[in-house]
């Protein structure tokens, strides 16, 4: 089961490695890949094409070239092999080098072509590449047409030959015929091999022109018989098996070209004869690159034949040939370190030659496969020459005589780095440019691999005892790339290979496995192990070396671009090569080995010290740059992690693990919360770690990123944290620390240090006012005291209208709730009879006047009233009021959202903007309200932290900054309009008001002139207005959502509320209060796409936003008889009022001017406050005799009024009036009498030795 499911994943993780080449992948491939994971590993025979050639007739026109490629001991193999598919009277030359130690050759050659009558052998020297081996028989040629092949290639049906010639002859202008070649590493499984496609030429900015070619992988899933189509093949011809008119051999065929690129070669010199290939799929061939067909034989021919140094050769060679640049060599190790991977060659398997000359050869060809290049003698004449270095074939033929004979010890390999002079631009453009055509990008994969060189690394480790007996060596054996037993068996040698790759992780062996059942090669994960995690070991070098303080231990690195470098190996006569492997083990896989040597692990455990520090410096880092999605519960789980990491790094428990292990529980802890860059960055981190690509070096260079990536989110969070909204910051811990404290009766009177003159006076006003108060309102105080006891939204009211420490002296008598029985206008009726002008606006939902209101209720109730209390069903008058509301909202094709309150339409948009723009994070502006519900609310009364709101600054250009930095995380941005008026502070409020710190209307408070709140205001508005542009601007940019809370404020500035007022249109709109026409309300309107619910993809994924009473019928009508005062009337009664407003305040603050009265009052269209002019601290009780003149506030006193539209000049002239006398009786009765003891700055004395000390006494007050 644990199997299937890692395999389950990792197919995953491979379809997504695939998805980054989506682009470039037709959905084809994968419709071929699933389907032939079905078919058998065997594709069944293509039926011919052509008619059938007669024996006569293919021995008449057609030889048999046949070459030795990579395997030169599969020659006699597949010469029988052929034997027994083409005529026996066709003529055959077979040319080979001959393979080492091949004493019996020409007799098993001779006894392999069994039945054939016209075979000619050709011998080559021994490293000649397969190509001079076709040039070299083509005189011995006189038939029409040659079949080249190479030995690794097996035909699969006996009409194979036929098919070939028919195709030819059918189409005299193609010079060669190719066949459908099959790739096999194992018995029974033949995979598409590669088909190149779209040969083009690209230009670098140097101006050179450089040789491209694309990699057809649809052409590669071609398996079942409709797949294959015949026809021109002009992008391609595989060396591997064609038949070629025998005419056009010497102009094709370049024996200097091969090999690697000896088909580009080929196909260019043939686009540039203006000739083609005729593909015939029906003639099929098996190539053979089975690492068990790999035999001693092929070793120092396969090494030296493949090596870096011929291949760059061959490279320079095709350059000046052709004068553009060929690819580098990194396709050329591919192969070579592809093919023998899975070769493992074992004396106890009579696998490896007795012959210790053999087995010195074979020693030496190891040192040159891995990389290096030439060898020295450690003494005698050769190491006079040359430097003292020689080639590996001179090394081979004088093997004996340089190790035995002359006694001379070891022998040193060394690696000159190989570096071609960079091509220059052609005077004259290359003929082939006439050719091929010039692109500016592939289209498909490019066949191609990245890196120049190849780092490599080597470990000798010398074991006590024979290979045989040796339990270690039993351990290490798979990875040992040489193992020697030594003298008579007393020790043991193994040689390991460190690949600067990553081919034996867990992820790539599934991957191949995976391949295997979707009928792809299986080597092309080497190509994906050197093209994703190919490194250079010199980042490594300090880990690495470390463990040559292990006793028997020699490390040896070449790094990518080092110029030369040497290891000493030695063979003595009295040495025993056991095995000889092709492993591939990365340093992953070498130090897990090396961790088993007596004292390994804790070379090991040193070495990964610092790995281990890494791996907290990210696992930290990771931590800081989710901290803002944390939650509490998560904060609790990164401490556990952290000391748990601490722990088991204390009990020697492997620190690498550790580290993964923890960085990953908190990715998984975080995984639905963070934003997807974060978790994608967590995932490759562990990823990485599985695979076991993590380095010393990777996780220090991780631990760079990780740091830099964390500094720079410390960056935006501290941007973030200065930008943000002081009190809003503050408030959650000031209201933890500051105590409830009352001044005692004699203090009360006395709180500003005034004298005792006019504290005396104080109190006798005091008590004058309180008898006044029990004769004026005592059914309302009666009706007060009753409420309290079980309506706890009162008793809240009532306990917050005046600043702390006056408050309980009021509670009992001095109660300002008002009982009311019926309205007249804006007047109210109270239960004892009194008329009260009504300024309070009912919490701004009196925006027309109470009259209207009624009506809009009679009217609402005759539409609906046979109704009942009918919901689910709709009436429909709803869609009369969504069509209005949207044409309100400046949204026609926009949707509607129905709720019972203000409160409930702002949680409605900020998750719906949340879950259509799948971000958690929200912004407001500091001291804005946007309802009691704890999910915006940043201000006191919240007991939760809001962590996924930011409260920034408002009309600050930075907050608009820390928008853009955040534009990953933030799905809206939330507006109060009504913040205008007091930009960055909350609603003013009496409870507050500890002195004249109250400030709207300007930037700077208020003006003392009497127009100067109207002019401060102007000001303001406009550059509130070029804000709102600003962040309209913002939010378009970043795909933020910006929302406006116009609970408050819509109906209220204009008919279209603060859209219509400042010219911004937002993107979701909250409506409220007014809207329902006096009855419980709230309204959404958006854009159709940010009011969807659901997501159309992920069905289970909705947003739940319902309520029972929503959209109810009662309500709709009353709404619906507002919206059409508001759609015919409202323009006028809004213009109306703003200049009946303006002209009041003008009136009243040249008033309060004229009486030398510390006072001013400034308007925001129908809304308005109070502002004090001096300092004091007896300002909240104005609204005590306001009251008394007949005047009713809210309980948040004189800081917010509201005039309804209904309001007359002279009804606001008996405001003024009322207020003045107001005014003038504070001053009669000394609450606003100023002395030095009364500055600014002595109050705010006072307040701090009133809060300190009032602090220290908490713990011992009683509660």
């Amino acid at each position: 089961m644990a199997n299937f499911k890692t395999g389950s994943l990792l197919v995953a993780v491979l379809a997504v490695l695939i998805g980054f080449y989506r682009a470039k992948v037709p959905s084809q491939f994968f419709v071929r890949i699933a389907r032939n994971a079905f078919l058998p590993g065997v594709p069944e025979p293509i039926p011919t094409l052509f008619p059938s050639t007669d024996d006569a007739t293919l021995v008449r026109d057609v030889t048999v070239v046949i070459s030795a490629k990579d395997f030169i001991s599969q020659v006699p193999e597949q010469l029988a092999y052929i034997s027994k598919i083409i005529p026996k009277d066709m003529k055959v030359i077979y040319t080979f080098p001959k393979p080492m130690g091949y004493k019996d050759f020409y007799e098993d050659m001779i006894h392999a072509k069994g039945n054939l009558t016209n075979v000619e052998f050709v011998e080559l020297d021994s490293f000649a590449n397969p190509f001079a081996g076709w040039v070299q028989a083509a005189p011995m040629v006189n038939t029409k047409y040659t079949l080249f092949m190479h030995n690794d290639v097996y035909p699969l049906d006996n009409y194979f030959a036929s098919e070939l010639y028919q195709g030819l002859e059918a189409h005299p202008d193609c010079i060669a015929s190719a066949p459908q070649i099959y790739e096999a590493e194992t018995e029974g499984m033949l995979v598409a091999h590669a088909i190149n496609t779209n040969l083009h030429l690209r230009k670098k900015p140097s101006g050179v022109l450089f040789f491209s070619h694309e990699v057809d992988i649809v052409k590669g899933t071609d398996r079942a018989p409709g797949d294959f189509k015949q026809g021109k093949q002009i992008d391609f011809m595989e060396d591997h098996a064609f038949m070629m008119r025998t005419d056009m051999i010497e102009t094709i065929v370049d024996p200097n070209a091969a090999f690697t690129m000896e088909y580009m070669d080929l196909q260019m010199s043939m686009r540039l004869n203006n000739a083609t290939v005729w593909y015939v799929p029906s003639a099929r061939v098996e190539f053979r690159v089975w690492g068990t067909k790999f035999r001693w034989q092929d070793v120092a021919f396969f090494g030296y034949r493949r090596s870096e140094r011929l291949a760059r050769g061959t490279k320079v060679y095709l350059e000046d040939k052709w004068g553009i640049e060929f690819p580098n060599t990194g396709f050329c190790n591919f192969v070579k370190f592809s093919v023998p991977r899975t070769a493992l060659l074992r004396m106890d398997a009579s696998e490896l030659p007795e012959s210790w000359n053999y087995q010195a050869t074979m020693v030496a060809a190891w040192f040159e496969w891995i990389g290096f290049n030439k060898f020295r003698p450690s003494g005698g004449e050769l190491a006079e020459q040359n430097d003292g270095f020689i080639m590996l074939p001179e090394l081979m033929n004088k093997t004996k005589e340089i190790i035995v004979d002359k006694g001379l010890g070891q022998i040193r390999a060394g690696r000159d780095l190989i570096i071609d002079e960079p091509m220059q631009p052609q005077e004259t453009t290359p003929k082939i440019a006439n050719v091929l055509p010039l692109r500016e990008s592939t289209v498909n994969i490019e066949t191609r691999l990245p890196f120049e060189h190849l780092s490599l690394g080597t470990v000798k480790i010398s074991l006590p005892g024979s290979c045989a007996a040796s339990p270690l060596a039993e351990k290490m054996g798979g990875q040992c790339g040489l193992m020697i037993e030594n003298g008579k068996g007393d020790r043991c040698t193994c040689w390991v290979y460190i690949a600067p790759y990553n081919n034996d992780n867990l992820l790539l062996t599934a991957i191949s496995k995976l391949l295997w059942v979707i009928k792809l090669p299986q080597r092309v994960t080497v190509y994906g192990a050197m093209s994703l995690f190919m490194s250079d070991l010199e980042t490594r070098r300090r880990e690495i070396e470390a463990f040559n303080a292990l006793p028997g231990v020699s490390v040896q690195l070449c790094s990518e671009m080092q110029p030369t470098c040497e290891v000493d190996f030695q063979f003595q006569e009295s040495d025993k090569l056991v095995q000889w492997s092709g492993a591939l083990p990365s340093w992953s896989t070498v130090r897990n080995l090396l961790a088993t040597l007596p004292g390994g692990d804790m070379v090991a455990r040193a070495s990964s010290k610092t790995f281990s520090e890494f791996g907290l410096i990210i696992l930290i880092s990771m931590l800081v740059v989710h901290l803002p999605n944390f939650e509490s519960r998560q904060y609790l789980w990164a401490v556990i992690l952290l000391c748990a990491y601490i722990v088991l790094e204390a009990l020697n428990i492997q620190a690498p693990l550790t580290a993964a292990t923890v960085l990953f529980i908190v990715f998984l802890l975080n995984a639905p919360a963070m934003p997807t860059h974060c978790f994608l960055s967590t995932l490759f981190g562990f990823f990485l770690y599985v695979i076991g690509g993590f380095t010393d070096d990777m996780m220090g260079l991780l631990a760079v990123v990780s740091v830099i990536y964390a500094l720079r989110r410390v960056y935006v969070l501290v941007f973030t944290l200065v930008q943000t909204n002081t009190l809003s910051t503050m408030i959650r811990i000031v209201s933890h620390l500051v105590p409830s404290y009352s001044f005692s009766r004699y203090m009360f009177f006395r709180a500003d240090g005034c004298s005792e003159e006019i504290a005396k006076k104080r109190e006798k006003a005091y008590d004058r006012l309180k008898e006044k108060w029990g004769k004026t309102f005592p059914k309302s105080l009666a009706h007060a005291a009753e409420f309290k006891k079980g309506f706890s939204d009162l008793r809240f009211a009532a306990s917050n209208r005046v600043f702390l420490p006056f408050r309980k002296h009021l509670e009992d008598w001095c109660d300002p709730t008002t009982v009311v029985t019926k309205t007249n206008r804006m007047m109210l009726k109270d239960v004892d009879g009194n008329d009260l002008i009504d300024i309070a606006g009912s919490y701004g939902v009196n925006v027309c006047g109470y009259d209207l209101y009624k009506k809009f209720l009679r009217n609402g109730m005759k539409k609906v009233g046979d109704l009942g209390c009918v919901l689910g069903p709709l009436h429909p008058v709803l869609k009369e009021n969504v069509d209005m509301i949207r044409e309100v909202a400046g949204k026609p094709d926009g949707e509607v959202s129905f709720h019972m309150s203000g409160t409930e339409a702002v949680m409605c948009a900020t998750r719906l903007a949340r879950f259509n723009k799948k971000r958690k994070m929200m912004v407001v502006f500091g001291g804005a309200y946007h309802g009691w519900w704890d999910g915006v609310q940043t201000i006191a009364g919240n007991e939760r932290s809001a962590a996924d709101v930011i409260t920034l600054k408002d009309l600050d250009p930075a907050s608009l900054d820390v928008i853009r930095m955040r534009r990953r995380e933030i799905a809206g941005v939330l507006i109060n309009p009504l913040q205008a008026f007091h930009p960055n502070s909350p609603p003013p409020s009496d409870l507050v008001l500890a002195s004249n710190s109250r400030k709207a209307g300007s930037e700077n408070g208020h003006d003392t002139k009497s127009n100067g709140a109207s002019s401060g205001l102007q000001q303001l508005e406009q550059t509130y207005k070029d804000w709102l542009k600003k962040l309209r601007k913002v939010c378009t940019a970043n795909d933020i959502v910006l929302i406006f809370d116009e609970v408050y404020t819509g109906f209220r500035l204009a008919p279209g509320g603060a859209q219509e007022y400042y010219g911004v249109n937002a993107d979701l709109v909250c409506y409220g209060k007014t809207l329902g026409g006096g009855l419980p309300n709230g309204v959404v309107c958006g854009d159709r796409n940010l009011m969807s619910r659901c997501d159309p993809k992920k069905p289970l994924r909705v947003a739940y936003v319902i309520g029972t009473f929503s959209a109810h019928p009662l309500v709709l009508a009353c709404m619906n008889e507002f919206l059409h005062w508001n759609k015919t009337e409202g323009k006028a009664a809004h213009a109306k009022i703003r200049s009946l407003v303006k002209k009041f305040c003008i009136d009243v603050n040249q008033d309060m001017e004229d009486a030398d009265l510390p006072l001013r009052v400034t308007a925001y269209t129908s809304v308005w406050t109070m502002l004090f002019q001096k300092p004091g601290r007896y300002h909240w009780l104005l609204q005590y005799y306001l009251k008394e003149q007949g005047i009713n506030l809210s309980w948040v006193g004189t800081g917010r009024l509201n005039f309804s539209l209904d309001f007359t000049d002279k009804d606001m002239q008996d405001v003024r009036k009322k207020l003045k006398v107001a005014c003038e009786k504070m001053v009669e009765d000394g609450w606003w009498h100023n002395e030095k003891t009364s500055s600014g700055i002595s109050i705010k004395m006072a307040l701090a030795k009133e809060f300190i000390w009032a602090f220290i006494c908490s713990p011992f007050r009683s509660s």
